[in-house]
């Protein structure tokens, strides 16, 4: 379709927009370096961004294929190097993740029952990774309430009564961790 002055819509520099959010994802797919990581978002939050403005052609069909390339990273589990001189930190990466979920909105019916079911999930005693299982769900409380501002009301209504039970669950939790109990109320 035509743009504005003869110009195609859905180009971001003359590249159609999808064509060059799939490159980027599967250029960078699985990067686990976090100075790559960081830019890695920032690029991908830029071009899926850029899709949504020109309205490229297929971007809501790629959205999946994107989503699938960044749960990989959830929850986010990075711990600095002592020695580390980049100052990346997990606050950081998580940042940058939750910028990128949030610079489309097409991506609200894949993020938000992806981070509702981190937030109730149930933790098991003798899980390998029990540092990263205990920070998902507040990472996942975290997720939320970030992405809440960028996907509105429309897209967390049909979510409320998991989400208020989750963060009901969660509340119970930590009082109870904080006087010293087991977690059940």
């Amino acid at each position: 379709p035509a743009g504005e002055a003869g110009q195609v819509s859905g180009l971001i520099s003359g590249v159609p927009g999808t064509r060059l959010v799939l490159g980027v994802v599967r250029a960078f797919d699985g990067e686990k370096d976090p100075r790559n990581l960081l830019l890695y978002l920032q690029l991908l939050r830029w071009t899926c961004g850029r899709c949504e403005q020109v309205a490229a052609d297929g971007f809501g069909e790629a959205v999946g294929e994107v989503f699938d390339s960044l749960e990989y990273y959830f929850p986010i589990s990075f711990q600095p190097p002592t020695d580390d001189e980049n100052g990346i930190t997990q606050a950081h990466l998580l940042a940058a993740l939750l910028r990128t979920l949030g610079s489309s909105r097409r991506f609200a019916p894949l993020a938000l029952p992806f981070f509702l079911k981190h937030l109730t999930a149930p933790r098991l005693e003798d899980n390998a990774d029990v540092e990263a299982e205990a920070e998902a769900p507040m990472q996942s409380l975290q997720a939320v309430a970030t992405l809440a501002r960028a996907y509105g009301a429309d897209a967390l209504s049909p979510h409320a009564d998991i989400l208020a039970h989750a963060m009901r669950a969660q509340l119970i939790q930590l009082l109870s961790q904080r006087a010293g109990g087991s977690g059940v109320a």
